[in-house]
């Protein structure tokens, strides 16, 4: 049909495109691109991963890749925030245990230096929260699961600036 040419979906089928929101850079996330260490927990387990964080698509998501710097885990993943005209963040968290964990968007707003996702899996709700320490320059995000009047912790990560190499 389109040989050759390489078209959005909202053009291909007669639409026109939505309005875009201001490139995440000019946000709170704008202080979020670089290159991270991480530390923190997972599953109550001590975790070292570091992080790059990049705009995409001229600002309209930001991808954190997260890995294990050492390779000592296999564990990596590619993170896409991005946000509508409204102002809502949508989430797409892809990662190495496959496409049934990543069949499910998350969904959230910013809220000052902090960013509230939720993701609606069928085994039940992850809640993510992307926090700013303008201060220390670094961020934490948490991660919790479970009932929220008796929420368990997954993930408790801290990024710091990765020093020059």
């Amino acid at each position: 049909m389109f040989k050759g040419i390489a078209l959005p979906l909202c053009l291909m089928v007669g639409l026109t495109q939505p309005a875009m929101a201001a490139p995440l850079t000019e946000g709170i996330l704008g202080n979020f691109i670089g290159s991270w260490a991480i530390s923190g927990k997972i599953r109550g387990n001590d975790t070292v991963n570091s992080a790059e964080v990049r705009p995409q698509f001229d600002g309209a998501f930001i991808e954190i890749h997260i890995k294990d710097p050492a390779g000592r885990s296999p564990y990596e993943a590619r993170v896409f925030l991005g946000e509508a005209a409204d102002g809502a963040i949508v989430a797409h968290w892809l990662d190495g245990t496959g496409g049934g964990s990543s069949r499910t968007l998350g969904h959230g707003r910013v809220v000052g230096d902090t960013i509230e996702l939720r993701f609606s899996y069928p085994e039940g709700e992850l809640r993510d929260r992307l926090e700013y320490d303008r201060a220390r320059d670094r961020w934490r995000l948490h991660i919790e699961m479970g009932p929220e009047d008796q929420p368990k912790v997954f993930a408790d990560w801290f990024f710091g600036r990765a020093k020059p190499q």
